[in-house]
C-alpha cells in the first residue's frame, strides 16, 4: 500500500467473495475527498451482483463533517440498492465522530 497524496484520499477496490465489495479508504475523508468517495461508491453499486459494500477504515487518517455527510449518503444510497454495508476498522477518531453526532447506529459502530 503506498501513501494518498498530502492531504488527499486514496481509494482502494478489493474483491472479496462474490457478491461483495471491499473499498479501503486510505488519507483522509473530508472536504476535498467527499465527492470522490461517493461517485466511486454510486460507481460500484452498479456491479451485477453486488450484495455486500464494506468500507475499510483502518487506513482512514481524519474525517470531517463533510466526510460524515458523505458516509451518510453511502449508507441512503447502498440502503436503496439493497446492499449491505458495513465500516470496517474505523480508527478511534471515527468512532468518536460518529458517537458524538449520534449516527453510529447507522453503521452499526460502537461509539466511544
Amino acid at each position: 500500500m503506498t501513501a494518498p497524496p498530502p492531504g488527499g484520499l486514496r481509494i482502494e477496490h478489493r474483491a472479496a467473495a462474490p457478491g461483495r465489495l471491499v473499498i479501503a479508504l486510505v488519507g483522509d475523508l473530508d472536504y476535498d475527498t467527499a465527492e470522490q468517495l461517493g461517485e466511486d461508491v454510486v460507481t460500484a453499486l452498479d456491479t451485477p451482483g453486488l450484495t455486500a459494500l464494506a468500507l475499510d477504515c483502518a487506513a482512514l487518517e481524519g474525517c470531517d463533517s463533510m466526510g460524515l455527510a458523505v458516509l451518510l449518503q453511502v449508507r441512503r444510497h447502498t440502503d436503496r440498492a439493497g446492499v449491505r454495508l458495513t465500516l470496517e476498522r474505523p480508527p478511534d477518531s471515527l468512532r468518536r465522530l460518529l458517537g458524538l453526532t449520534g449516527t453510529s447506529a447507522h453503521f452499526g459502530v460502537e461509539p466511544m
